[in-house]
């Protein structure tokens, strides 16, 4: 009898210490920019809640402190009311504190519901942390007085993607204006990640609209042409590039404008686009490599080449045409060019130049070297 007795007392120390185990293990975040309540266990989200939070003039305590009561219908007293000769408010409808109050280790603070559903996601609190009343119902349930609540003013959020690896920011706007959302400090906060060839340009962009939204941070990438590196940076956003649209950089024609996609320090255009647009090659590895590529024929200039898709290149015929005194006209709507009036050649009309292939030059230039560069 005495062994199992001990054996009872045993198993109740047990379960006891699983439940003030399990208790501990709950704590509450409130992140006062963020308009957010994260309820943890273990370490891991459990759940979140949108808040309302203290107004400008009386802005939410930050700092560690604990629940130390729970009130269900809880009455409310308004403050100094003895003086002002005002009344407390029973429980309803009319109650500010709504339907449940967790009270705070900072005096006359607490976690509570709201007869105001539309302050959700506004600062207009008197410093406690507003909730929808069927949110802070849920919460009480699964709280106990003890758990940790810890209050940060965390503007910037940086995150990356576990299974794409995408590095993303969102930026809340610093409500209380404490300079959270500096230039200066935004950037730290990469560099402390690893993540350092941000382009600034783009960062301080989404900097000054702190859109509350998570965007891919926009990294700094080297242009090349024809293997020389440009002063100029692209920007790669999540899996896309832009690039900035400077005519002389593409040998782009007038007549065709690219979409700008937006503009920062320069106007910038998708690369993929740009590329369709006036037929250019690109690769992109440790810096964009755009190729633009020259043709010569027995050394004489004679301008871009184009290359097909297919691999099929492309020359420029005006000129050499105008030297060797060549008629060529263009049957655009044949998309046929007549050598000489007679003879009728496929061609592509790309600004004011006609292209043919390759073998043209060849037919009416024979032994003519062509080379491309």
């Amino acid at each position: 009898m005495r062994k199992k007795r001990m054996m009872l007392l045993l198993m109740v120390a047990f379960l006891f210490s699983l439940t003030l185990g399990a208790s501990a293990s709950k704590e509450i975040v409130i992140n006062i920019p963020e308009f957010r309540l994260y309820l943890y266990e273990n370490g891991v989200p459990l759940k979140q809640y949108r808040i309302g939070v203290g107004n400008v003039l009386n802005p939410s305590i930050l700092g560690y402190t604990e629940i130390i009561n729970r009130v269900e219908n809880p009455t409310y007293y308004p403050p100094r009311w003895w003086e002002r000769g005002l009344e407390p408010i029973p429980p309803g409808p009319n109650n500010p504190v709504g339907t449940r109050w967790l009270g705070l280790g900072f005096p006359g603070y607490g976690i509570h519901g709201t007869n105001n559903p539309d302050s959700i996601g506004k600062a207009m609190s008197a410093g406690c942390i507003r909730m929808l009343n069927s949110d802070v119902e849920e919460l009480t349930e699964l709280v106990d007085i003890g758990t940790p609540v810890k209050l940060i003013y965390e503007t910037v959020i940086l995150y990356q993607d576990p299974l794409i690896s995408s590095k993303l920011i969102t930026i809340h706007p610093d409500i209380y204006k404490l300079g959270s959302n500096s230039l200066e400090k935004v950037a730290s906060k990469i560099k402390e990640r690893g993540w350092g060839n941000y382009h600034l340009p783009g960062l301080e962009r989404i900097v000054k609209e702190a859109a509350a939204t998570a965007q891919p941070i926009p990294f700094a990438v080297p242009i090349k042409k024809q293997g020389e590196i440009l002063d100029l940076k692209a920007i790669q956003i999540g899996n896309t590039y832009y690039v900035p649209f400077e005519k002389e950089i593409y040998e782009a024609e007038l007549s065709k404008k690219p979409k700008i996609a937006f503009s920062i320090d320069h106007d910038y255009v998708k690369l993929n686009e740009l590329a369709d647009l006036y037929l250019l090659s690109y690769q992109v590895s440790d810096a964009i490599e755009i190729t633009v590529p020259q043709v010569y024929v027995d050394n004489l200039y004679l301008g871009r080449a184009i290359i097909l898709n297919n691999g099929e290149i492309l020359i420029p015929v005006n000129e050499i045409a105008s030297l060797l005194d060549i008629s060529i006209e263009w049957l655009e709507d044949e998309g046929l060019v007549l050598i000489d009036g007679h003879y009728g050649v496929e061609a592509l009309e790309f600004g004011d130049q006609l292209f043919v292939p390759e073998w043209v030059i060849n037919w009416i230039m024979p032994g003519g070297k062509v080379q491309i560069k």
